[in-house]
């Protein structure tokens, strides 16, 4: 299952060393665009950690361990991922933060909008 993450890590590497301007300089668009890319990069890690976390859950080795959390960050960046379709579509998109955290997996709070 290593093989999952394999090429994400040479996308990471590649991406780093744009970043760093180890091949010249950026201009903004170029930035921001790497700077989405590393989030998607890390979106697909946290998404193979699930998927082999699911296989750990049927094979019968379950590993939850809920905590208590503020999903703010998560739902904000959910949002912000369907932000340019709310925009295109003429939908106004408001996230408002719950009264009290809750009790979640970290790595469960990530996928929330996937």
């Amino acid at each position: 299952m290593a093989d999952l993450r394999s090429p994400l890590t040479v996308i990471t590497a590649y991406l780093h060393m744009l970043q760093e301007l180890m091949v010249g300089p950026l201009t903004e668009a170029q930035q921001r665009y790497l700077e989405k890319i590393g989030q998607a990069v890390t979106r697909m890690l946290g998404l193979i950690g699930e998927i082999l976390d699911l296989a750990k859950l049927e094979a019968g080795k379950p590993t939850v361990s809920p905590e208590p959390m503020d999903l703010a960050g998560p739902v904000a960046e959910a949002a912000e991922r369907f932000k340019p379709g709310a925009v295109h579509n003429r939908v106004t998109l408001a996230v408002r933060r719950p009264a009290t955290p809750c009790a979640c997996q970290r790595t469960r709070a990530a996928s929330i909008g996937s």
